[in-house]
């Protein structure tokens, strides 16, 4: 897993909290400063990411979060592997910049790979609100754990999806599948609004299908509702899941199993924990930092550092292995004696006549 931090290179003080966040996109570093002035300006957090992206641009933003966050997992789809983008953090554009162009990007080169490989690509998006999931091509509540077949509304067939059995649609253009995105972009937006007043409080996840390739792309619900670093708030059905998803990047050890009862960890099992999956955490921070986004750095941070620590036990373990069948090739073990096979013999078949004359043939070889 690659972390990715998407913010702004120059960024605006807050009034509430008084910090103010920076990044060096070429030194892949992100800091935030605490205090005004050139004195007393403290440093409240600094660190280095496999990725920072400036967005303070859109032309080359777009282009900058592809090359980091989706590149690698697009790669992985059209190899017929699993790619998985997770975007955490907070900020009007959050969703925006996991869906929006850069996502283009990433649907034009699957779509000219289904074009080369004679394949079709298909989409497939939940949300998830309170722990409920909804179906948002179709507007179906679904259960976790079952799966669902059915037709578009022309008629097309459509097979089930990882997604809790999320039905898929066929995309047959670029002007196809940015629609459908739109569609639902805006579909999650007036969930959220009915149900807590304002758009960002709940996960979204949509799946792109490449025969047996998969990307899947999670925004999960803003910060500034999933308060999750609270412990009041991180046991309520709003904020398990970004609870339970954060402590499942900073620990290894405690990646989600389908019996957990957390839906967007549950989501991310089998493609964003899997050894085998290309993974991107990309954390979207506003210009205007507070003390939940600077927990957040500390969580991605956390994460990143894990996910290098498993990787470096991982080839430490094949290390001895390597090295331990290196020294047994170099250092064979010398062929035995005369006396020790007669050793061996006697010890399976005892002191018979037989090994006498077998062990002066021996002896003269």
């Amino acid at each position: 897993m690659k972390v990715i931090v998407y913010c702004a290179s120059e960024g605006s003080q807050s009034d509430v909290s008084g910090l103010t966040l920076k990044c060096t996109p070429s030194e892949r570093r992100v800091w935030v400063e605490n205090g005004k002035g050139a004195g007393g300006r403290k440093i409240a957090f600094s660190s280095t990411f496999d990725g920072v992206v400036d967005g303070s641009t859109a032309e080359g933003a777009a282009q900058a979060l592809y090359d980091e966050g989706f590149a690698k997992a697009v790669e992985a789809v059209t190899a017929d592997k699993v790619g998985c983008v997770l975007c955490v953090g907070s900020g009007a554009g959050k969703r925006g910049a996991l869906l929006g162009a850069a996502c283009e990007l990433a649907l034009a080169k699957l779509l000219q790979a289904a074009d080369e490989k004679g394949l079709e690509l298909s989409i497939a998006a939940v949300h998830v609100l309170w722990e409920r999931l909804t179906d948002l091509l179709d507007g179906a509540a679904i259960e976790p754990g079952t799966t669902a077949t059915g037709a578009g509304g022309d008629g097309t067939a459509q097979s089930a999806s990882m997604l809790f059995g999320a039905v898929q649609r066929p995309l047959t253009s670029a002007a196809a599948a940015t629609a459908a995105l739109r569609d639902i972009e805006e579909a999650a937006a007036a969930a959220e609004a009915a149900a807590m007043g304002a758009a960002g409080g709940g996960h979204l996840a949509v799946q792109l299908t490449l025969g047996e390739g998969k990307l899947l792309l999670v925004d999960a619900s803003d910060v500034s509702f999933a308060e999750a670093s609270s412990s009041l708030l991180s046991s309520t059905l709003c904020h398990h899941s970004h609870a339970m998803l954060l402590k499942c990047l900073a620990k290894p050890s405690a990646r989600p199993t389908v019996a957990d009862t957390a839906l967007l960890p549950r989501l991310l099992a089998p493609s964003f924990f899997d050894a085998g999956a290309s993974a991107r955490l990309v954390l979207h921070v506003p210009p205007s930092a507070s003390p939940t986004i600077v927990d957040m750095l500390r969580s991605a941070q956390a994460a990143a550092k894990a996910a290098k620590s498993k990787k470096q036990s991982d080839s430490d373990r094949s290390g001895a292995v390597i090295e331990l069948l290196q020294g047994r090739l170099a250092e064979p073990k010398p062929p035995p004696s005369a006396e020790q096979v007669v050793s061996s013999l006697r010890a399976i078949m005892g002191d018979t006549a037989a090994v006498g004359p077998l062990r002066r043939r021996l002896m003269r070889a």
